[in-house]
């Protein structure tokens, strides 16, 4: 039973893959899933009859942009971010991780050449330059590579309008969609503009050999991929962007063997590797394309085919198809199979035997055209790898002669040194400055590259870091702020409940220990009253008794005084009639 959006669904899968073979980021996200191991569904999306614009797309995904990811009731669109969901949700086993740790310094050179890669405006590089041939080279984009992407995609103002009329509910996410479509339109025809993307290009993948270059030379990361031993989503931003190069007819202007030979190099391992074989369109067979959209995928092509017999037919040749493809190329196979297909198609359905011939003579005729086409090619590719081969001939003539002439200008110096054992010294050290100088200076030239490269990913890694410990730092300023403001008013209520307890308990403390006071206090007076009365009268007993002694004594003194008085005055009258 199909679902309502004329899909059919998927029961079993809780992954589903909304994509389109041809489309770049769609490769990009069906390679992470193939590396990872993660089982899924494909949904195959004719972008070229402006599906990604019908209605029930547009409520899958408002960009109306392929791919689209269904993990469950969880849709993700967008292809970088798909990969990141991918990555922090399938990297425990059985699935791989395609990232470094986040503690290494790997991770950090990572994914500074992941964010590089994915910056790369791949839509000046294909459009541009399929609007352009020009800056092809001389290179000769294959029929069904135009077909399937550059008719496709200025077609996509058309298909938009389209669907604006069918559905207005939409208008505004389509006017917004159709405003980029004529920006875009605008900057792919841009000579100057394209141009300097692709010099952008150059830079980039300068930086990318010179990295592979010291991984090459380095003892300890000769094995390595882009930035580790292991393969990473940085490996397949590269490797499909490289692919896509390749598919223009680039490859040429950014990789060979002497230009930039590590990268060329790269993309030949790249090849070998399962998941680019299955994704790259260089690698696609037509078997392939049958599986992953059937008579659609083909009538993208401009091939009207019966489904049933489609399928009818690619079982019925497909031995035969096995052997042929591996002699001719993927867009003169297409065309072969398709005529058969299209033979097969026409008798399934009740055509007679005279008008198949007919449509086959037709399809015959357009196929020997495009044989000469593909003769042609060939010829051209032979005779440009002619005279590639003859002038990497004539530079290994070059570099021979040249060493000729240094190993007997060396002759020559070693006999002059058998003459004088000075000049022998002299030119032993001069022979060990020749032989380890130029090694010293590659050393240290790798050394300083390498620490350039380090310092600037670290001053990044740094900057980064820096930036998210400020974003932290205030978000939790900011929480400190509001939990100590709820702390400080809960105490507040809390310590003022407390302190109004506290006070009535004290004032009925208070209270308590006046009353106790005030009773001790009268007793106490009482008590010292009495104790005051007794002393008094005690005391006045006491002051009785000593007036009383007081005053005998005192009268026996005075007695005593007027005696002692009375006998002075008798002995001086005495001693004065003596006198007389």
């Amino acid at each position: 039973m199909a679902g309502q959006n004329g899909k059919l669904p998927h029961p079993n899968a809780q992954l589903v893959l909304y994509y389109y073979p041809l489309s770049y980021y769609s490769q990009k996200v069906r390679m992470a899933l193939l590396e990872k191991g993660i089982p899924h569904a494909l949904e195959f999306i004719d972008i070229n009859s402006g599906e990604n614009y019908e209605a029930w797309f547009v409520k899958l995904n408002p960009e109306c942009e392929v791919p689209v990811l269904r993990d469950g009731t969880r849709v993700v669109a967008d292809s970088a971010r798909i990969i990141d969901y991918l990555e922090e949700n399938y990297s425990d086993a059985p699935y791989a991780a395609l990232s470094p740790p986040k503690s290494s310094i790997e991770y950090h050179k990572f994914k500074y050449l992941r964010e590089a890669i994915d910056a790369v405006p791949v839509e000046y590089i294909t459009y541009g330059t399929l609007k352009q041939p020009a800056l092809l080279e001389k290179t000769k984009v294959p029929n069904f590579v135009k077909k399937g992407l550059g008719d496709r995609f200025f077609q996509r103002q058309k298909f938009i309008n389209t669907q604006m009329e069918k559905h207005p509910e939409y208008s505004a996410i389509f006017s917004k969609k159709l405003s980029r479509v004529l920006d875009s339109d605008n900057n792919v025809g841009n000579t100057a503009m394209v141009n300097a993307k692709l010099n952008e290009l150059e830079s980039l993948l300068d930086r990318i050999e010179e990295h592979l270059r010291l991984n090459s030379n380095s003892a300890d990361r000769k094995n390595w991929w882009l930035c580790s031993e292991k393969f990473t989503t940085a490996d397949i931003s590269l490797s499909i962007l490289l692919s896509r190069c390749y598919l223009l007819g680039l490859a040429p202007r950014f990789w060979s063997i002497s230009r930039r030979p590590y990268l060329a190099m790269y993309y030949q391992r790249i090849n070998e590797r399962p998941s680019f074989q299955k994704v790259a369109i260089t690698h696609i067979t037509t078997s392939d394309l049958l599986q992953l959209g059937g008579s659609t995928i083909l009538y993208a092509y401009g091939l009207q085919i019966m489904g049933v017999a489609t399928v009818l037919g690619a079982l019925a040749i497909g031995g035969e198809i096995s052997s042929f493809r591996r002699r001719t190329t993927p867009d003169f196979r297409m065309k072969v199979l398709c005529i058969l297909l299209i033979t097969l198609s026409l008798v399934s359905v009740g055509y007679s035997w005279e008008k198949a011939k007919e449509s086959l003579k037709e399809a015959a005729a357009d196929l020997y055209e495009d044989a000469k086409v593909v003769a042609g090619e060939a010829f051209e590719y032979a005779k440009e790898k002619l005279a590639d081969g003859a002038e990497l001939a004539g530079e290994a003539y070059d570099i021979a002669q040249k060493e000729a002439k240094e190993r007997w200008t060396q002759a020559e110096h070693l006999a002059e040194e058998k003459l004088e054992e000075a000049k022998k010294a002299a030119h032993d050290g001069a022979a060990y400055v020749a032989e380890h100088g130029p090694e010293k200076i590659k050393e240290f030239k790798d050394a300083a590259t390498q620490t350039l490269w380090t310092a600037e990913e670290l001053a990044a890694r740094k900057l980064a870091e820096a930036k998210v410990l400020a974003e932290q730092g205030a978000e939790y300023a900011k929480e400190k702020i509001v939990e100590g403001a709820a702390i400080a008013k809960d105490k507040i209520i809390e310590g003022a409940g407390m302190a109004k307890e506290t006070i009535i308990e004290k004032s009925a403390e208070l209270k308590d220990a006046a009353g106790e006071a005030a009773v001790k206090a009268g007793h106490s007076i009482v008590e010292k009253t009495g104790e005051l009365k007794d002393a008094a009268g005690a005391a006045a007993v006491r002051a009785g008794h000593t007036i009383s002694e007081k005053t005998v004594e005192l009268k026996d003194a005075t007695t005593q005084t007027l005696g002692n008085a009375k006998d002075y005055v008798v002995d001086k009258v005495k001693e004065a009639v003596k006198s007389v």
